[in-house]
């Protein structure tokens, strides 16, 4: 018997490469493609997939909320994130919300193959680099940032996806027609994220793009961005005479 496949994503040439993939094994069939969340969520009522493949940028709804719309439908589907988003960023929201592994679309065909077999035999995929931070960020003591300080953490899914399109030069209006909300509320969720007093990478303002990680995030210079406010010259005192008078404006009385 055959296992089925749902593969979620909005680009046609991903979905033909998984298709090509899953072709190569012969206890795996693709039983379904959706380009966006609620023909996934149709799909998954009609279809009754064994897996679903999906990225998390797609139209509709916001970072990982695909996978809780999914597991609200069947709470056993397993859920495999393919995407190109950095696991750091959204491995573990991924996970919280009921993914059973995550994979990169930079990672190479065995790697997809192996994480499809292990989900599907009930086990978790994810990266060594992604296992080891979350290992001591859950049982390593330590003096640094914890988890519930973590500047990412402290972020909402929807504030993570704003900062992430700043750091890729995205203005305003860009990503208020690209996440389907007002440009008010762009601004708002910007001024939230910069008033984050944990970090102060958020509120650094450089041109330097963001790679990734909080230590080295930084907050894009761009014109809706306020200038560095410059320091006030410092006001000359004036040499007061004892009448409280400036003493310049004596002068004139004063006999040379």
């Amino acid at each position: 018997m055959k296992h089925k496949i749902l593969i979620v994503d909005p680009v046609p040439i991903v979905r033909y490469g998984l298709i090509q993939l899953i072709k190569m094994e012969n206890d795996l069939v693709v039983c379904g493609e959706a380009v966006d969340a609620p023909q996934a969520v149709q799909l998954v009522q009609e279809l009754k997939p064994d897996l679903v493949i999906t990225d998390i940028t797609i139209e509709h709804l916001n970072g990982v909320e695909i996978i809780r719309q999914l597991k609200a439908i069947n709470r056993d589907l397993p859920i495999l994130v393919y995407t190109l988003h950095d696991e750091y960023l959204y491995g573990e929201r991924s996970f919280r919300a009921g993914a059973k592994g995550y994979v990169k679309k930079v990672d190479p065909p065995e790697v997809v193959r192996n994480a499809i077999r292990k989900v599907l035999t009930g086990y978790l995929y994810l990266s060594d680099e992604m296992a080891r931070t979350l290992f001591d960020r859950k049982y390593k003591e330590t003096s640094d940032v914890t988890e519930s300080e973590s500047p990412i953490d402290l972020l909402s899914n929807r504030e993570l996806e704003i900062f992430e399109l700043i750091s890729k030069g995205f203005k305003p209006a860009q990503m208020a027609e690209k996440l389907n909300i007002s440009v008010k509320t762009v601004e708002n969720y910007r001024v939230h994220i910069r008033k984050n007093s944990t970090c102060k990478a958020f509120r650094n303002s450089s041109s330097t793009p963001w790679n990734g990680t909080a230590a080295t995030a930084t907050w894009p210079a761009g014109r809706h961005q306020n200038p560095p406010r410059r320091p006030r010259p410092g006001r000359k005192r004036l040499r007061l005479h004892r009448n409280r008078r400036p003493l310049r404006q004596l002068r004139k009385w004063i006999p040379r």
